[in-house]
C-alpha cells in the first residue's frame, strides 16, 4: 500500500475509533524506539492512547497535520527530516520553536489548536548529568545544523557553556545557525568551521556532539575523524538506535562516550506530560527503550 493510501486509510479508521492517538512523522521511522516507550506508558497509566510512527514524504507533510485535526488525535512527535519544516502547518509555535524554527512535538491547545514546541534542548541537558554542573566550563563542537543540532546548541549557549562551535557540510545552514545563537549570549565564543578545520582542533574540545542524521544506517561513516580529540573528552552522539560509527571511533580515541537514548527518554518525557497532563512514568518508559533497542539490534 502507498504511503498516501496508508495515511487515507488512517484517517478513516481514527474518525471512526473511540481510542486517542499520538503519531510519530519523519523519514525514516523504521528505527524509533518512541512507539515502545509512549506505548508502556499509556499502559502503566491505564490510558487508552496507541503512540505509531508514520513515514512521510516530504509532500505530504500538509496531509499528516490533516490527522492532527482529528479530534482523537492528541498530538505527534516530529524527527528527521521535517522539524523546521512541520512549523508552517501549525496554528501557533512556542516562543523556542519560534526562534529555533525547529518543532519535535505537537499538542492541542483546549480550543483545539495545534501548537508546536521542542523538548529536545532540554532533553539533551538533562541527559548531560553530572556534565550538566560543568557547562560555563566547556569548549564544545558541534557536527550539523539541523533542527536537533540547533535545538542542543542553543541549550548549550543558554546554559553558560563557554564556546560553541559549528561544523556542517552546508556552510550557510551553520552561519546561520550561528547568528541565531549570537543573539542568546554575548560572553559565549560561537564560530563556524568547516570540517578539515574542525578536526585540526579537536583537542581543545570538552565535548564534541554529533547532531548530523551520519549513523541512521548502520553501514554509515563517522562525519568527522577523531584521532586528534583530546582523550577524556566526551563524545555524543543523539542517534540512539545503536551503536555508530562516531562512537566507536571516539573509544577507540580513549573519549567518553553517551548515544542518544537518554535523551530520547528525556525529551519524550516532557512530550508525554504535553499531551496527557500527567507525570510520566520514567523508569517504565526506560526500561521499554532499553527492550525495544535490544530487539532491534537482534534483528
Amino acid at each position: 500500500m502507498e504511503i498516501m493510501d496508508r495515511i487515507h486509510h488512517r484517517l478513516n479508521s481514527i474518525s471512526k475509533s473511540s481510542q486517542s492517538y499520538v503519531f510519530l512523522f519523519g523519514n525514516p521511522v523504521h528505527h524509533s524506539l518512541s512507539p515502545a516507550m509512549h506505548n508502556a506508558a499509556f499502559k502503566a497509566l491505564g490510558l487508552p492512547w496507541k503512540y505509531s510512527s508514520i513515514l512521510l514524504k516530504p509532500e505530504q507533510i500538509a496531509l499528516g497535520v490533516e490527522l492532527l485535526k482529528l479530534p482523537q488525535v492528541r498530538g505527534a512527535n516530529i524527527t528527521v527530516p521535517y522539524k523546521e519544516a512541520v512549523g508552517r502547518y501549525l496554528n501557533q509555535l512556542s516562543p523556542w520553536s519560534h526562534r529555533l524554527q525547529s518543532v519535535n512535538t505537537c499538542f492541542k491547545n483546549p480550543r483545539g489548536a495545534l501548537y508546536g514546541t521542542t523538548t529536545d534542548g532540554e532533553g539533551f541537558l538533562k541527559s548531560l548529568g553530572s556534565y550538566r554542573k560543568k557547562i560555563s566550563q566547556l569548549q564544545v563542537l558541534i557536527l550539523g545544523a539541523g533542527g536537533s543540532a540547533r535545538a542542543v546548541a542553543s541549550a548549550l549557549v543558554l546554559e553558560g557553556a563557554k564556546r560553541v562551535h559549528i561544523t556542517n557540510r552546508t556552510t550557510a545552514k551553520a552561519v546561520e545557525l550561528k547568528r541565531k545563537l549570537q543573539t542568546y549570549s554575548k560572553t559565549c565564543e560561537i564560530a563556524c568551521l568547516d570540517i578539515p578545520e574542525a578536526e585540526k582542533q579537536l583537542h581543545r574540545y570538552d565535548m564534541i556532539v554529533q547532531a548530523t542524521s551520519l549513523g541512521l544506517n548502520k553501514n554509515d561513516p563517522s562525519p568527522i575523524r577523531l584521532t586528534k580529540a583530546q582523550p577524556g573528552s566526551l563524545a555524543v552522539d543523539l542517534i540512539y538506535h545503536h551503536r555508530t560509527e562516531f562512537l566507536r571511533l571516539a573509544q577507540m580515541n580513549h573519549l567518553k562516550t553517551l548515544d542518544g537514548l537518554l535523551m530520547l527518554l528525556y525529551q519524550g518525557m516532557l512530550s508525554f506530560e504535553y499531551w496527557t497532563r500527567q507525570k510520566a512514568p520514567k523508569p517504565i518508559m526506560y526500561q521499554a527503550l532499553l527492550k525495544s533497542r535490544h530487539r532491534f539490534n537482534k534483528v
